[in-house]
């Protein structure tokens, strides 16, 4: 292809040395200005009816000859992709080295590209770590114990009481954090909820609350232990100044036939008891299926001997830190003070992402290779009865306007391999 240096490089990326000379630069304008007078309203003149050498002063020459070359670069990118079978994967990276009217125009363009790769022996793989990983899973006591407590304490009632408080109380406190006499940033908080006993505040902050009263104000010290949350807190005494807001009873409704009755679809206590063993069981043997399904994929890809560009990993990065910053913005929070609270910046946060990035795409490319040896295609009507379900909890969950193609293309993404795995699974 005339002007243009095509160069492999490594981690499955190439590169376009691009010059396009002065003369298709000039014709690029001259096209530029031409579309810029048949669609520009110019006071004094119908719209698209100004004289090009008026349009030319409103524009300014170095706008017109920014679009032509935007244009230019724009198509000599897809002839370069074409002449070349070259399957770009992600967005290409432009660099203008030579920009100037009457000049040829010099630039680059490197793109990551489809790896190629010997898939590696899925069948063998998925056998190998279904025997060392699918094993039978058990329900312990203490689970099915902690469940059913749970289920008694979201019965339980509360009740206003005016006695000191106790282990078991709930309360509703006012307080204030300090250090070394410096309030502490986050360490106030007013009626704040208190279950004593629970242990969820700071150890010993709870056992200060007993034999406390409406309207009493404390104040003590707890030390903070050596691995406390907040790490410049760590082994410091904390100074609290707290006032008792109220305090209430709980009263916890007896676990028996007449609590599992209470509930409406059980006989007795045992058949929830049943009831917990089984969906505990489901739960346990689907993470268990998830981790196999995670390593199964990462193993076959890390033994394909898939390369992935730092181009394209950098871009999935980028692409996995907008995931994440909208479950943060889900929940209420504002991005960039929640990065300010953990102490990460959003360049921190690539480099955590990166690893994760480079393998998520490494999978991708494995479970697509898998999916067209096993000739593995969902069908349209799959595909667009899942659509429809996704595009209506994400409309429910607050996301904005999307790209329904794009969508499409990503739950059939998701069906494929759902589909690969099950075949796996199904020849062990």
């Amino acid at each position: 292809m005339e002007g243009v240096v095509y160069k492999k490089l490594p981690g499955s990326q190439v590169s376009f040395e691009v010059t396009v000379s002065a003369e298709e630069l000039k014709l690029a304008e001259r096209k530029e200005l031409g579309r810029l007078a048949a669609n520009l309203a110019v006071k004094g003149f119908r719209k698209g009816k100004a004289p090009e050498d008026i349009v030319r002063q409103h524009v300014g020459d170095a706008g017109i000859l920014e679009e032509a070359s935007r244009d230019v670069i724009e198509k000599k990118y897809i002839e370069a992709l074409t002449a070349h079978e070259v399957k770009p994967l992600g967005h290409p990276q432009i660099n203008v080295t030579k920009i100037a009217s009457g000049n040829p125009l010099v630039f680059s363009i490197t793109v990551a590209t489809h790896p190629s790769f010997t898939l590696a022996d899925h069948h063998a793989i998925a056998q190998k770590l279904a025997k060392e990983m699918m094993k039978p899973v058990a329900v312990e006591e203490q689970e099915i114990q902690d469940a059913l407590a749970w289920l008694q304490r979201s019965r339980k009632k509360e009740a206003l009481v005016a006695r000191p408080a106790q282990r078991g109380d709930k309360v509703e406190v006012n307080f204030e954090t300090r250090q070394a006499g410096v309030k502490i940033e986050g360490g106030e908080s007013r009626n704040h909820p208190v279950v004593i006993g629970d242990n969820k505040f700071i150890l010993g902050f709870e056992d200060q609350l007993i034999g406390m009263q409406a309207h009493e104000e404390k104040q003590f010290s707890v030390k903070a232990a050596e691995d406390y949350a907040k790490e410049n807190l760590r082994g410091r005494v904390l100074d609290f100044t707290v006032t008792m807001n109220a305090v209430y009873a709980v009263e916890l409704p007896t676990l028996d036939d007449a609590f599992a009755q209470s509930l409406g679809k059980f006989e007795n206590l045992e058949a929830i008891k049943t009831n917990i063993t089984e969906g505990l069981q489901k739960e346990k043997e689907e993470a268990q299926r998830e981790e196999y399904h995670r390593k199964l994929a990462e193993e076959i890809a890390t033994r394909s001997g898939i390369e992935i560009g730092d181009l394209a990993v950098a871009q999935e990065a980028d692409s996995m830190i907008r995931e994440f910053q909208h479950n943060v913005e889900a929940h209420g929070f504002d991005f960039d003070t929640y990065c300010a609270n953990i102490k990460r910046t959003r360049d921190d946060l690539k480099k955590d992402f990166t690893k994760q990035a480079e393998m998520r795409l490494k999978v991708m490319f494995a479970l697509a290779a898998i999916a067209e040896k096993e000739n593995i295609v969902p069908t349209e009507e799959e595909v667009e009865e899942r659509f429809q379900r996704v595009a209506r909890q994400r409309a429910m969950e607050g996301h904005a306007a999307e790209n329904n193609e794009l969508l499409r293309r990503n739950v059939f993404g998701i069906i494929q391999n759902e589909k690969v795995f099950a075949l796996l699974e199904s020849r062990i």
